[in-house]
């Protein structure tokens, strides 16, 4: 019992959470986690557009930083190069394949980053866009992922996903929405896929 309490207080000291949180819990928290060690577990996606780690069903309380509301998503990144997690991610590939009709749910554990504030981008169309990580508010810069598990969609799960990844844009916070998702995100435009994020 007292190596445990150790244990833990060591791993506070150093700046490393050992509590494992949901995607949810880890956005509503993001400025007490901003530049430390987290262990976050969640949807993983790996496709052309990058890697990233999601909630599902979306949270219940929308992510508001810094005057815009954000899609429930983090993006994330193996610290030390794809190569460094290349076992893990050839076992995310296996199981897509070997459950079709899943999310993939999987622990990462790296280092959590976030802004403050959000330089903005506007398009000569007038859209305006915050310049975040890709398109999401915070990333994650991981160092081990694990924990594989095939969890089956449920009913309108792929819809809402699929509407969230042909929208990821963040949208401007209006008055009065502090407490919903009532502002519909812009549309699709193609001029914002030549934004290089970082």
């Amino acid at each position: 019992m007292l190596l445990r309490a150790a244990i833990i207080l060591a791993l506070m000291h150093c700046g490393v959470s050992a509590q494992t949180r949901s995607v949810c819990e880890a956005l509503r928290d993001l400025t007490d986690l901003n530049g430390k060690e987290v262990k976050i577990r969640g949807v993983f996606d790996r496709g052309h557009t990058g890697q990233q780690l999601f909630a599902s069903p979306p949270c219940a309380q929308p992510t508001i930083r810094d005057g815009w509301v954000w899609r429930d998503f983090i993006r994330v990144w193996p610290a030390n190069g794809v190569a460094s997690v290349a076992d893990a991610l050839a076992t995310y590939h296996r199981m897509t394949h070997a459950h079709p009709g899943c999310h993939i749910v999987a622990t990462l554990t790296g280092r959590l980053e976030t802004r403050d504030h959000f330089d903005v981008h506007t398009f000569q169309d007038g859209l305006q866009y915050p310049i975040a990580f890709k398109w999401f508010v915070a990333q994650l810069l991981y160092r081990a992922i694990d924990d594989f598990e095939a969890v089956p969609l449920e009913l309108g799960e792929l819809e809402q996903e699929t509407e969230s990844r042909r929208r990821p844009y963040a949208v401007r916070l209006e008055s009065g929405d502090h407490d919903s998702k009532s502002v519909a995100p812009p549309p699709p435009h193609s001029s914002t896929e030549s934004l290089v994020h970082r």
